[in-house]
Parts: C-alpha cells; sequence; structure tokens
C-alpha cells in the first residue's frame, strides 16, 4: 500500500526473529517503510538521515512529553513517522537514549478501544503490539480505509500464527 506518511521502525536486534513480532509485516504492507535493526553501539550510525527539511519527523512514543498526534499537529506536512520496536523497556531506552530520537517530537496515539490483536499478553489492554499502534497511527494520518486495510494483514498475521501454536484468535 503506498502512503504519503514514510514509517521507519527501529528493531530492537533481540526481536527480530520473535514470531510474535508485528514489525516485519511493515515493509511487507507498506511500501513508503523502512525496517532497521538496532541494539549495539555501532549500530548508532542507523539513526542518521532521519531529519529532513521537507518532512515533519515524529517519533511515536508514549511519554510524559509526547503529544496527542492528531491531523492538526501535521496540518498539510508530510510525515515520517519514526517508531521503536522491541519490549517495553527496549522501546523506552531508544527512544530516549538515542540522541537522534530523543530529539524528535514524541507523540502518542489518541485514546481509543482496547488492543483488538494479541501475540504477546499484557495486563494493560492499552497496550498495542507496534503493528497495531502503526495500524492506528496512519489512521490518523492517511485515513480509516489504511487503518482498516493494516488491521487486516495484522488479523491474518495473528490468526495464522496461533493456528501454528494449535490456538484460534479470541
Amino acid at each position: 500500500m503506498a502512503t504519503r506518511t514514510k514509517v521507519v521502525v527501529y528493531v530492537h536486534r533481540r526481536e527480530v526473529h520473535k514470531t510474535t513480532g508485528t514489525a516485519r509485516l511493515v515493509p511487507l504492507t507498506l511500501s513508503n517503510s523502512e525496517l532497521r535493526t538496532v541494539g549495539l553501539p555501532e549500530d548508532r550510525v542507523q539513526y542518521d538521515g532521519l531529519e529532513s527539511v521537507e518532512r515533519l519527523v515524529l517519533l511515536l512514543s508514549p511519554t510524559a512529553q509526547s503529544v496527542e498526534l492528531t491531523q492538526e499537529l501535521v496540518g498539510e506536512r508530510l510525515v515520517t513517522l519514526v517508531v521503536p520496536d522491541g519490549n517495553w523497556r527496549q522501546t523506552r531506552r531508544m527512544a530516549t537514549n538515542e540522541p537522534q530520537l530523543a530529539r524528535l517530537q514524541a507523540v502518542h496515539l489518541p485514546l481509543g478501544p482496547a488492543r483488538r490483536f494479541e501475540l504477546r499478553k499484557h495486563p494493560e489492554a492499552q497496550r498495542l503490539s507496534t503493528f497495531e499502534a502503526i495500524a492506528r497511527a496512519l489512521g490518523v494520518l492517511e485515513g480509516s480505509a489504511v487503518q482498516q486495510a493494516l488491521e487486516q494483514a495484522l488479523a491474518l498475521k495473528v490468526e495464522r500464527t496461533l493456528a501454528t501454536r494449535g490456538r484460534a484468535h479470541e
């Protein structure tokens, strides 16, 4: 799917081969996207080249300093959405400890329904998988049709992953 928004996902190297990881769906579903593997000090070079004169670069990272992602925030500007991927501790560290990410404007999703897709259990229903968060963010930036198409791809991944484990999607 082609989108105006560019999506750059930083996957922590410990997450790359996990079957529960959803970030691998990004380049399979979005033509304007990149996946970069990070997690070691020498990977810092992967953070270069994010800032752009013609694009608003936003970090999808719910923190105390983040602002709500809205169409009004973005206006007519082209957006690059930077998304850390890993467990909650890894993504929090990426967003705060990597200088190239820490200086970006952090945004969080508008309050919405609990997660719909679950490959990993988490007691807080508002915690989303990387791909579901990206789908919702693109829903804000690109419209509900984009969000629905991405959620269909995620539903298929969840269904098939759970089937390989002998479980059905609830």
